[in-house]
């Protein structure tokens, strides 16, 4: 889903380094500076921003959401109650989110030297996971609002279609859809010297495939999934104005219903953050291919406010990954009772341990 991995860390580029690459190569850093040069191009200037902030915040958001997103797979793998339709689709979301934060400590330090000290394979694993996890995030958040749309407007007629068996061929079907979709990240990332330091970067073949790759990205990966989400909630609710009619209500029994309610409302809160964290990210893609680079880094003030606005929104972007399990904690209420089982269990263990010593 993102057009490259420099775009994760925001950092506006110098005007130097921009003249002084190839037009087709995408620095891991792109049309953001390196870290390690100040507005100028002339030497190294240190900021809190990139030195301090920035790892700070990405370290925060690997802990709490590498903890979180555990949990949450844990509890539906572990109990037979949390094995629903719905939830193997926030498994799988567990694990895109995952599997995004698991890059962040190679982002980081990426930022944090100004080179790429990992070799060639992980900048392309590295490319490679940060595209595919992103883009089926929201695959699986529009999945699971369609999912939503039939339990609740035909809950009923769903269930034959509706199985455990189906879920999976959906997900393998999103994964593999998203590799499809990737594989032209991974073949073009590659290893680059640039001013005497190793990058890892895109190296589109032309500047179109460049702007292709992020048009591409935004309206498969933001667009679409967000008006098949809107479509879906919309006949939700027209769909509950109608079951509210009495000749309508023999759908269910009252807590079916309303247990079906209140999963529909996690989902939808979960895409409304969802959209709030990645919308300004791909907003801030969109208007680079409408905003002359000259106009942004011929004044280093502006180029710093371009900075700092870049940070903010790829940081908000990646804190949506550890943003999740604490939804489903306070909206769910399944989730909320495994997570207290999970827990509850595993203290009771280490008292009957200590206790048998």
């Amino acid at each position: 889903m993102m057009r490259h991995i420099g775009d994760i860390f925001g950092v506006p580029e110098n005007h130097s380094t921009f003249d002084n690459m190839d037009e087709n190569d995408t620095d891991i850093n792109d049309d953001f500076a390196d870290p390690e040069k100040n507005i100028t191009g002339h030497g190294h200037m240190p900021g809190p921003v990139t030195d301090v902030v920035l790892p700070v915040f990405y370290s925060v958001i690997f802990v709490v959401g590498l903890f979180g997103n555990l949990v949450v797979i844990t509890v539906i793998l572990k109990y037979h109650k949390m094995r629903s339709v719905a939830n193997m689709y926030i498994l799988n979301l567990a694990i895109a989110d995952l599997c995004l934060l698991c890059i962040l400590p190679f982002l980081t330090t990426n930022v944090f030297l100004g080179y790429w000290p990992f070799g060639g394979v992980m900048c392309k694993v590295v490319v490679g996971a940060s595209n595919l996890n992103g883009f089926a995030s929201f695959l699986f958040l529009m999945t699971l609002s369609i999912d939503r749309y039939h339990a609740m407007v035909h809950p009923l007629k769903s269930r034959k279609y509706r199985t455990i068996r189906r879920c999976k061929w959906a997900c393998l079907a999103v994964w593999t859809g998203g590799l499809l979709v990737d594989l032209p990240y991974i073949i073009f990332a590659n290893m680059e010297e640039q001013q005497q330091k190793v990058q890892c970067i895109l190296d589109w073949p032309n500047q179109y495939l460049d702007q292709l790759a992020t048009v591409f990205s935004f309206v498969i990966g933001f667009a679409i999934p967000v008006t098949v989400i809107i479509g879906c909630y919309w006949a939700i609710l027209v769909g509950l104005r109608r079951s509210d009619q009495p000749s309508l209500q023999l759908r269910g029994s009252a807590s079916s219903q309303a247990s079906r309610r209140r999963l529909t409302v996690l989902v939808l809160v979960v895409v409304i953050v969802f959209v709030v964290c990645w919308l300004p990210y791909h907003l801030f893609a969109i208007s680079r291919l409408l905003i002359d680079p000259e106009v942004i880094f011929s004044d280093p003030k502006t180029a710093n406010i371009v900075q700092n606005v870049a940070l903010s929104f790829n940081v908000l972007a990646f804190a949506n990954s550890c943003v999740n399990p604490m939804l489903y904690s306070f909206l769910g209420k399944n989730f909320r009772q495994s997570f207290r089982q999970l827990f509850c269990c595993r203290q009771h263990d280490d008292i009957t341990a200590l206790s048998s010593r």
